[in-house]
């Protein structure tokens, strides 16, 4: 069944690692519960195990959401870590999953399991047909050239399981992110449409220059700048959002050049808007408390895409972290 984009002027609410502040993250319970949420995508994070199948891990490491080093006390590398690359999937599978963070879900409660990245699209795609909503999937490839060096790509059969489960196409309910650049071409000379998102650490300053957004336009659809690298909302001057400057466009609906290739450097900010609220039903905020969503406009953030028309920025910061969305 091929899994269509939705087209809003809205910003995303993702999952990140699922509901990861209420249950473990990345276990299927955490994306369930994301869902019920009201997420519009689902994150996952993505690394392979050692016969060769993606599973949904933050790391490329086991000891910090696993009881891997009671399990497995004599399976750690040199530099005393235990690399998923070094399990096979049914050994990874026997292990627990506990919570990353003390103050959260109980680290010594329950017994969860690492999903595969197949499971995951599964779960997905089943509660869309038990709801008739339709969530799409975040997916982010954990450390590619890495696993590349330990001779495990990952780019390839990565598209070949998308494509497997209808995520085709620049349409498609996917956004595909990675912290390099190399990959993201990589799956553009493969031959993939889907939409790329380019994610942007704290200390990549460089990539927010105007030479390196050209750039990285020829190969991603937006940007996932580190919340450090983003306006602060403190400095932001409340004002309405306009949704005619700063809609993510598409290409039959192209943002106007006045307001995409401005070189100034004002940001509008959205406290109190419709759009910032949360997609499970919660109340818009008040100007008494703090917005669970800021909209951060900045004009500078404005490459071309695929060479052919303008596209500007809308980041949706949320309290742990933000997404680009273009």
């Amino acid at each position: 069944m091929a899994q269509s984009a939705r087209r809003s002027e809205d910003p995303l609410v993702i999952a990140h690692r699922g509901a990861s502040g209420y249950l473990p993250e990345h276990t299927l319970p955490a994306y369930a519960f994301g869902y019920a949420l009201g997420a519009d995508y689902i994150e996952p994070d993505l690394v392979l195990t050692r016969d060769g199948v993606f599973i949904c891990l933050h790391d490329i490491h086991l000891e910090a959401t696993t009881d891997v080093e009671q399990r497995f006390p004599d399976r750690r590398r040199s530099d005393g870590r235990w690399y998923a690359l070094d399990f096979d999937l049914a050994e990874i599978q026997s292990l627990n999953v506990h919570e990353r963070l003390p103050g959260r879900y109980p680290q010594d409660r329950g017994r969860y399991q690492v999903p595969t990245f197949e499971e995951m699209i599964e779960l997905v795609q089943g509660l869309n047909r038990s709801t008739g909503r339709d969530v799409g999937i975040y997916p982010e490839l954990k450390a590619p050239t890495w696993h590349r060096t330990e001779g495990k790509p990952m780019e390839e059969a990565f598209l070949a399981l998308l494509e497997r489960h209808g995520y085709e196409g620049p349409d498609a309910m996917v956004f595909v992110q990675v912290f390099e650049k190399e990959p993201l071409r990589r799956m553009r000379e493969l031959g993939s449409e889907l939409p790329q998102v380019y994610l942007i650490g704290g200390m990549q300053r460089a990539d927010l220059e105007e030479g390196s957004l050209r750039d990285i336009a020829t190969f991603a659809q937006g940007i996932g700048p580190s919340k450090e690298r983003t306006l602060p909302a403190s400095r932001c001057t409340p004002t309405p959002f306009a949704p005619t400057t700063s809609a993510r466009a598409t290409p039959t609906s192209r943002p106007n050049s006045s307001a995409s290739s401005t070189n100034s450097a004002s940001t509008a900010c959205s406290p109190t808007s419709p759009t910032a609220r949360s997609r499970s039903g919660n109340a818009e905020a008040s100007p008494e408390r703090e917005p669970r969503y800021r909209l951060v406009y900045n004009p500078l953030l404005t490459a071309k895409v695929r060479g052919s028309w303008p596209r500007t920025v809308t980041v949706a910061v949320c309290r742990t972290g933000c997404h680009a969305v273009v």
